[in-house]
């Protein structure tokens, strides 16, 4: 019999072997004194992503159902309304015209001092500090404030996929106050300026009239979603693809001889490590997949994690492969939540990448590694790391 809670420390640390358990045999599970469901397989996850209408995300895709006006907990029309309002800045051109030189930059200023500096913290010097940077960049945040972003979105995340104590859910009620009150009060002096202000803000308040523009609390929530989804699920996947590398040397090796190959090496890092490990969504209706039905109004928790190593779909799924084709990875989703930000998700991956394969002859872990106890979203929260130089000739 499988035993699987995904709040369980040791499935936490490492859901890998309790995956493969699922997918093998049973499929569809309810998790003991909780009440979801889980879905293992790629086909079913699959096809839950793209079933919206069954698949609901209109009561949050966390354990715990809440309401938010934001692209991620609703759908149509609500959503078709929202994602036709920002989905413009975020389309493949538009990330690549406006992005590419600036994350460039920031690879390069962020990467290039600790190669050969020793031992340094990975994600405190490197992963988390491009992303919040890149989004503070682009609401036109003051590099002041960027401190306080990345604790509101860590109190944010732990209270989606963290354990669910009374004083986590608190402070992540603190940091949803404080961070919505620090939006208003941009979002408020934006409003009506008339300056020629190009930043994100900026664009959604001049984005239409009537019901084709966005009300102030509209953009206060999807400048939350971003502060989530464009930094905690790219410094999840910037230093799980440290990890990985420093974890398989020929890999890095074959990257090093072959740079090309940081896009498809970007694409493995999302499917191998699945920055977001699940998401949830809760159905309208009866479904029966495997001879099990879940009865209509159920929480179903998405495995993301799993459907991407399900050998049923990927040769070798627990293999890291450069050479994997196709690789269509669940890892931004599908349907109409595909991911909007997973054009600028990539192009910091492949930014940072580059750097890495210019300046760098050696990834190495040099100490204890602390994940983030998160079973939703899983990253490195301490990476110790040597960088080895490159040496001339």
């Amino acid at each position: 019999m499988v035993d699987y809670d995904p709040f369980d420390p040791v499935h936490v640390a490492d859901p890998y072997p309790a995956f493969a358990r699922l997918r093998d045999e049973s499929p569809v599970y309810q998790v003991p004194g909780r009440g979801y469901w889980v879905l293992s397989r790629f086909d079913d996850v699959h096809m839950a992503l793209r079933d919206h209408e069954t698949f609901s995300s209109a009561k949050g895709v966390g354990p715990e159902p809440i309401w938010a006006p934001a692209l991620i907990t609703t759908d149509p029309p609500v959503h078709t309304r929202l994602r036709r309002l920002v989905t413009k800045p975020f389309t493949p051109r538009a990330i690549e015209a406006t992005w590419t030189e600036r994350v460039s930059e920031l690879a390069a200023a962020f990467v290039e001092p600790l190669v050969g500096a020793g031992v340094v913290d990975a994600v405190e010097s490197l992963t988390w500090p491009i992303p919040v940077q890149v989004i503070a960049e682009m609401l036109g945040i003051p590099t002041s404030d960027l401190d306080a972003f990345k604790h509101w979105s860590d109190e944010l995340c732990n209270g989606i996929g963290g354990h669910l104590d009374p004083k986590m859910m608190e402070r992540t009620a603190a940091a949803y106050v404080e961070v919505y009150a620090y939006l208003e009060e941009v979002i408020a002096a934006r409003r009506g300026t008339g300056d020629d202000r190009d930043d994100l803000i900026s664009r959604l308040l001049g984005g239409g009239d009537g019901d084709e523009s966005l009300d102030d609390r509209e953009i206060a929530h999807f400048c939350i979603l971003l502060l989530i989804a464009g930094n905690e699920t790219t410094t999840n996947l910037l230093g799980g693809m440290l990890l990985t590398l420093a974890a398989n040397p020929a890999v890095w090796s074959a990257l090093c001889a072959d740079p090309s190959l940081a896009p498809a090496a970007v694409e493995e890092m999302l499917r191998f490590w699945s920055p977001t490990q699940a998401l949830f969504r809760q159905t309208t209706a009866d479904v029966t997949l495997h001879g099990t039905t879940i009865p209509a109004d159920s929480r179903v928790m998405l495995a993301i994690a799993s459907a991407n190593r399900d050998g049923r779909r990927f040769d070798a799924p627990d293999e890291v492969r450069l050479d994997r084709d196709p690789n269509d990875h669940l890892a931004f989703g599908n349907g109409i939540h595909l991911c909007l930000g997973a054009p600028l998700a990539r192009l910091e991956a492949r930014a940072v990448l580059e750097v890495l394969i210019a300046s760098t002859s050696e990834i190495t872990v040099a100490g204890d590694v602390r994940m983030a106890d998160n079973f939703m979203l899983r990253g490195p929260v301490k990476l110790p790391l040597v960088l080895a130089p490159r040496t001339s000739g």
